[in-house]
């Protein structure tokens, strides 16, 4: 990731990469040719480093929205059939959507 950013920001050349980056020599080359073999990074104009940025549009394109906290219904459903507890939630947060009703409750 920061050799990339490193290339986005103007390094031309590995040992630029190298300074932008943090990085050691070997480290810097390993991500180069990494970046190479994905398209990621490409031979620029002016013999210099490019990054495709059309390879890298279509992963940053906002995807829909799903959320990250199941449901209630989705919930009981999944662990509750007819009123009765199939099996116990892994998650916390599940295990507390199935608790039994306290005796306030009823």
């Amino acid at each position: 990731m920061r050799a990339v950013a490193a290339v986005a920001l103007g390094a031309r050349s590995t040992r630029q990469v190298a300074e932008t980056a943090g990085l050691t020599p070997k480290d810097t080359a390993l991500a180069l040719l990494r970046l190479r073999e994905q398209g990621a990074v490409t031979d620029g104009p002016e013999d210099g480093l490019a990054v495709a940025h059309d390879l890298l549009r279509e992963p940053a394109r906002p995807r829909p929205e799903r959320s990250a906290r199941p449901t209630v219904g989705g919930v009981l459903s999944t662990f509750v059939r007819d009123g009765r507890l199939l099996r116990l939630p892994a998650r916390w947060t599940c295990k507390q959507q199935v608790r039994a009703p306290t005796r306030s409750t009823m």
